[in-house]
């Protein structure tokens, strides 16, 4: 910890429609903001990857960044996520609503 921290983010989705929607895929997204240098950082699936998930889970993907142990103020990560339903046949159609938005509060270092 002595210039800051490295934070990891992963994510996985799930939803009760993909066993509802027949022949289609749900393709899900996510992507983080981050309030000390304001950067956002898109989740992906690196090749040689490994997840152990649950038997219904969608990996999404992960991402990492560093948190600099200047940051004076209390750090946030404002996470994005949502998914598209693809049928295959006709195209994809986003859901309703098409995503949501949740602001995640870090802990500051303590000096």
């Amino acid at each position: 910890m002595e210039n800051g921290k490295h934070v990891y983010v992963a994510a996985t989705g799930r939803s009760n429609a993909a066993k509802a929607a027949g022949s289609g895929t749900l393709l899900f997204w996510c992507k983080v903001r981050t309030s000390f240098d304001n950067k956002i950082y898109v989740l992906e699936r690196a090749k040689g990857d490994v997840w152990a998930t649950g038997i219904d889970d969608i990996v999404i993907g992960a991402t990492s960044f560093f948190l600099p142990i200047t940051t004076w103020f209390t750090p946030s990560l404002e996470v994005e996520a949502g998914y598209f339903y693809d049928s295959g046949h006709t195209g994809t159609v986003p859901p309703m609503p098409p995503g949501m938005k949740r602001l995640i509060n870090l802990t500051p270092f303590q000096r």
